[in-house]
């Protein structure tokens, strides 16, 4: 009733129309029938006046006490005393607030102290919610470390062991047809060899060959003038070749010899250093001990980021090219003889490197169930049947094994190819492709 409009005229009382003197009948009318004299269209428009209703005193009260509710409902911080609140009632409704019920008080201290408990809880929560983000993030940083270990640890051979022996048998046939090809120059001299160098430059060779092919074959082409009448040999036991098949035999077991070294290699010949590749092997060797598993696929990941890049092929190149020289230098050429090798030679050595490069590959990384490693004999080296083939077996006669020099290896001419047993570079007990050997015994042959 409080928000009723008022409906006041435009003007004062004392311009309201009243009754006229000496008119009793108007005087004495009801109040109503006077407006009713006034035409309602020649009022004046009323002017509507909204006003604050004055409240009722217990209405007051009963606002003051739900500001004293609101107040404590409010935190300490913003609130204010329910007292002072009080203070502002009227004097007269003081009476009044008495009659409330007593449950419409609150007590501040109370609900201030659930307040508190809130808070508490508040903090609790967010705590428990931020414990709840963490094990969640390491959960899933779990997950995903799991996830790569199993991928580590199922990743599986990429390439068989049947396709790893056809590559090795495609690079024997390779070298071998290299090896042949060198024996159709027919230009090698021994004395324009001797013109162009010194002896300590030619001693100097003799020694670089030695440790690519050997003593044994290395003093046979000193002493053999291919292409001149033989010479006698100078060292016991040793009968001359034919010069051909000297040559040929000679770039056969140094072209192995470093294809092996290709093969196996971590970083690639003279590419990173030797010490780098030594290190390397250790590390894989003592991680063999502890886990061969997980050795292996260290292997392969290892292998794969280091690479064989463009800069250590053509490292290999040069290296290749080097130990070739130093063969056919000793055979008879001259320094510079090499530059002029043509070029069909120099395809078929690129050649030959780009597919033991596809071999260190698989063997390296493409392979992770079992080591395998491609075989050479030393020079040497007892001839053991079960563990080599006999380059020659075919077109000789049986040789005397009761001759102490009968059954000697003088290289490796074929690569052969074998499962490493343990973490050993010996052989294994399985070998998946022989390694054909040149022995001594062949000298013996020719000589009759």
């Amino acid at each position: 009733m409080f928000n009723d409009v008022l409906i006041l005229s435009c003007g004062s009382d004392s311009d309201h129309p009243g009754p006229l003197e000496g008119d009793d009948d108007q005087h004495n009318a009801p109040p109503q029938n006077e407006h009713k004299e006034v035409p309602l269209m020649e009022q004046r428009p009323p002017r509507v006046v909204r006003r604050s209703p004055r409240k009722h005193s217990s209405q007051m009260v009963v606002d003051q006490v739900q500001a004293s509710v609101d107040l404590a409902q409010m935190p300490n911080s913003l609130g204010e005393s329910r007292d002072s609140v009080h203070q502002q009632v009227e004097p007269g409704a003081q009476s009044h607030s008495s009659e409330l019920p007593a449950n419409s008080t609150i007590d501040a201290e109370t609900h201030f102290k659930a307040i508190g408990e809130l808070q508490k809880t508040k903090d609790e929560l967010e705590k428990a919610i931020n414990d709840r983000n963490e094990m969640q993030e390491l959960l899933e940083s779990r997950t995903s470390q799991l996830s790569v270990a199993q991928s580590f640890m199922s990743q599986t051979d990429s390439i068989s062991v049947t396709d790893l022996t056809r590559m090795v048998e495609s690079l024997n046939h390779d070298i071998l047809q290299l090896a042949a090809s060198f024996t159709d120059i027919r230009k090698i001299r021994r004395t324009r060899r001797q013109n162009y160098m010194t002896e300590d430059q030619i001693e100097d060779f003799q020694r670089n060959s030695q440790k690519m092919i050997g003593k044994y074959l290395t003093t046979a082409l000193k002493e053999s003038k291919p292409l001149l009448e033989p010479a006698e040999p100078e060292v016991e036991g040793l009968a001359p070749l034919e010069p051909d098949i000297l040559i040929q035999i000679s770039v056969q077991v140094c072209m192995v010899r470093c294809c092996r070294l290709i093969a196996t290699t971590w970083a690639g010949i003279q590419g990173v250093g030797p010490n780098y590749d030594t290190m390397l092997s250790k590390i894989y060797t003592n991680l063999s001990h502890a886990d061969p598993v997980v050795a292996r696929r260290w292997r392969s990941m290892t292998r794969a980021q280091i690479g064989i890049t463009a800069g250590a092929r053509k490292h290999m190149m040069e290296f290749v090219h080097k130990e070739l020289r130093n063969v056919l230098i000793v055979a008879g050429w001259s320094r510079d003889r090499w530059t002029r090798t043509p070029v069909s030679l120099r395809d078929s050595v690129s050649a030959i490197i780009d597919l033991t490069i596809r071999i260190n590959i698989a063997i390296g990384q493409d392979i992770v169930s079992i080591d395998v490693q491609p075989i050479e004999i030393l020079p040497e080296t007892r001839f053991d049947s079960a563990k080599m083939d006999d380059t020659f077996a075919d077109s000789r006669r049986p040789v005397d094994t009761n001759t102490s020099s009968g059954r000697v290896v003088a290289g490796t001419t074929a690569l052969g190819l074998q499962m490493v047993a343990g973490v050993t570079t010996k052989m294994g007990s399985r070998i998946f492709l022989k390694p054909e050997v040149f022995l001594k015994s062949v000298s013996q042959k020719m000589k009759h």
